[in-house]
């Protein structure tokens, strides 16, 4: 009568229960901590991927910095949902519209300036890589950039990862035409 039930190692590990027609209907958390008090795997990657930011200077980086770094889409449940378990318990927060702050250590090392360089090296995209590659160079006008990096300028295998660069933070635009590595980027590739 009195008999425990086994509660799973992880999220992972629950499967769904046929429900008795007289029980109210309840999602099951797929963002709760587990059990046994422990960050589930990809609030363990979102929190790692905080600590490497705030390592390397960003103490509240963009949602979609978080999701590179942690190997999500930005926009996918794989991640969305795990951000809000850790939100939902206080473990982070966002402290402007886009941004995410940890508000606990995960414990892990932050990088050196070596190591968050090859991580980010190693997170991005080739065609990301590529054109980061050309930037490092020097600010360039885009046709310079595109052509250092083998693309055409206005074709979509360069405009697409050259958009998706300027909305992780890494390049700008200086001026109309022209591309450069944010200073941040810079200081940390070079």
């Amino acid at each position: 009568k009195d008999e425990k039930k086994k509660v799973p190692d992880s999220v992972a590990d629950v499967r769904p229960q046929p429900i008795p027609k007289s029980a109210p209907i309840r999602q099951p958390s797929a963002m709760a901590v587990q059990a046994n008090g422990e960050w589930t795997g990809p609030q363990r990657r979102i929190l790692n991927s905080l600590a490497f930011w705030h390592g390397i200077g960003h103490a509240a980086p963009s949602r979609e910095q978080v999701a590179l770094v942690a190997g999500y889409s930005p926009n996918g449940s794989a991640f969305t949902n795990p951000l809000g378990g850790l939100r939902a318990t206080a473990q982070i927060e966002y402290p402007s519209p886009g941004t995410v702050k940890a508000l606990v250590s995960t414990g892990d090392a932050i990088p050196d300036s070596t190591q968050a360089a090859a991580t980010l090296r190693n997170v991005l995209t080739g065609p990301q890589w590529r054109i980061v590659e050309a930037a490092l160079k020097g600010d360039a006008h885009r046709e310079k950039i595109a052509e250092r990096a083998g693309y055409s300028p206005d074709g979509s295998a360069f405009t697409n990862p050259l958009g998706s660069l300027r909305s992780l933070g890494l390049i700008e635009y200086p001026q109309v035409g022209h591309v450069a590595l944010t200073e941040w980027a810079t200081e940390l590739l070079q």
